[in-house]
């Protein structure tokens, strides 16, 4: 298992409801299921991506620059929202 998919199941099993937010470059980007809700919240597209065979990965990203006012959109929508940096690069 790939250490990025490691601690978003880790950090789920700790808050669950919660939407994980990971800090990735110059982007905050949500994947599986959270990135669905990211998505329908925000009026973004979620896009997918096959880092394994047959095995896709939803994910929805905007830049760091906007993670406030994104943040803060998500959860006047009603949403918790983690953000984290992706410790899988340290």
């Amino acid at each position: 298992m790939v250490p990025t998919r490691k601690q978003f199941l880790s950090l789920k099993k700790q808050f669950p409801g919660m939407i994980l937010m990971f800090r990735v470059n110059e982007y905050a980007e949500a994947f599986y299921d959270d990135a669905d809700e990211v998505a329908k919240a925000l009026d973004l597209t979620a896009f997918r991506f096959y880092p394994f065979p047959g095995k896709p990965v939803k994910f929805v990203g905007f830049p760091l620059v906007d993670k406030f006012d994104q943040a803060r959109k998500l959860v006047i929508a009603g949403y918790k929202v983690m953000m984290i940096e992706d410790l899988s690069e340290y």
